[in-house]
């Protein structure tokens, strides 16, 4: 009878501890031994487990950052994970519509003519620019005069500028959007100290600065920027949210009303600017950017280089973005880098599976004794 009682004690005891297990982040992280390399489920094993004020911190800072785009979707990632929050945090992520077409607008034409990332609204203009090739000839002449005279340029700037002009048929739809983005965000400091060394290093020694003086030299102006009324006539006709997106479609037909470039003139007199035995490893690395941002849009390639500080974690990011789609933005600058590798969550993951091994056994026996006790019953 004894015996009778502890193993009933002990069964009980081993649905207790099931119940518990699967309840708990163990059981999450026990799961993340089977996907320990895939960014998404580390991301959404974490985000179940982040607290209110975590979520609240990055919705305040998006709301600073005048990014309502990513607060808004902040708030419905912290809501999906039952979190509450204060009714005017909420509020103040809803921008009216009036008040966001203006500010879009203003933003997307200054960073079209500037090409002056100082919020995220004017990186959709000085991306459209690099679309119809002003925006990198124009930097590519900007940065390429000083370096000619010998002043100090940005090498980012410039190198990314020429692989744009050299990769790009103006109006076609075959911008480079890797260059762009990895231009852009540099222009608007976004890019981490180690990440920014490691591309200033790539393109320095990509760039042959003695070949850029031939196209920088010629008597002619490389090319004449759009007027403004063209370019408001533009803003007209698109969307922001269409650039974002990396939707050029209804550009195209666009393209004459704003100027064309001759691409082919332009890209001649350019030939021979960009050394070919570094290019391969710049290509490689604006494909990995052009990767996040065709999996979750510009804004999460702008978050990616922000966080990332050498090519892998950018290649991670990509396979985040692959999965996460438009939430890949929020997702990256909520969780960081954490939001693709396991970092300390290895050594639950470890606790996890021997919590897990060391229940199975428990069943196993408790299975065992329950049919050896059944038999001497009959």
């Amino acid at each position: 009878m004894a015996a009778g009682v502890r193993r009933a004690i002990a069964l009980c005891s081993l649905i207790a501890t099931a119940i518990a297990f699967f309840s708990s982040p163990m059981f999450g992280a026990a799961k993340l031994a089977f996907n320990y390399y895939d960014p998404i489920s580390i991301a959404e094993f974490r985000l179940r487990w982040l607290s209110t004020d975590d979520i609240a911190a990055k919705i305040e800072e998006a709301i600073a950052e005048k990014d309502f785009s990513d607060a808004s979707k902040l708030v419905e990632i912290g809501e999906e994970q039952g979190h509450t929050f204060d009714p005017e945090l909420v509020a103040r992520t809803k921008e009216g519509l009036l008040r966001a077409g203006w500010r879009n607008a203003n933003d997307l034409v200054s960073g079209f003519l500037s090409g002056n990332v100082e919020t995220f609204g004017s990186f959709p203009g000085a991306i459209l620019a690099d679309y119809f090739g002003f925006g990198d000839i124009r930097d590519a002449t900007v940065e390429g005069t000083k370096a000619a005279s010998g002043e100090d340029y940005d090498a980012i700037t410039l190198g990314a500028s020429v692989v744009g002009i050299l990769t790009v048929l103006p109006g076609t739809g075959t911008l480079d959007v890797g260059a762009s983005v990895v231009k852009n965000a540099n222009k608007a400091k976004k890019l981490t100290a180690p990440m920014a060394r490691f591309l200033k290093k790539a393109f320095s020694n990509l760039v042959d600065l003695k070949a850029l003086k031939k196209p920088l030299s010629a008597s002619e102006p490389l090319f004449k920027m759009p007027s403004i009324a063209s370019i408001l006539r533009l803003r007209d006709k698109i969307s922001v949210r269409e650039i974002e997106d990396l939707d050029f479609s209804r550009l195209r037909a666009a393209a004459s009303e704003i100027g064309r470039i001759d691409s082919n003139a332009i890209r001649k007199k350019f030939d021979g600017v960009l050394r070919p035995e570094e290019l391969e490893e710049v290509v490689k690395f604006t494909g990995g950017v052009s990767t996040v941002a065709y999996g979750g849009g510009l804004r999460a390639a702008f978050q990616a280089l922000s966080k990332s500080d050498d090519p892998t974690d950018l290649s991670r990011y990509g396979m985040l973005a692959k999965k996460a789609g438009k939430r890949s933005s929020p997702i990256i600058r909520l969780l960081g880098k954490s939001s693709i590798y396991l970092g300390k969550l290895v050594y639950a993951i470890i606790g996890a599976v021997i919590y897990a091994v060391v229940w199975v056994l428990g069943a196993i026996w408790s299975v065992f004794a329950f049919v050896r006790n059944l038999r001497r019953l009959r």
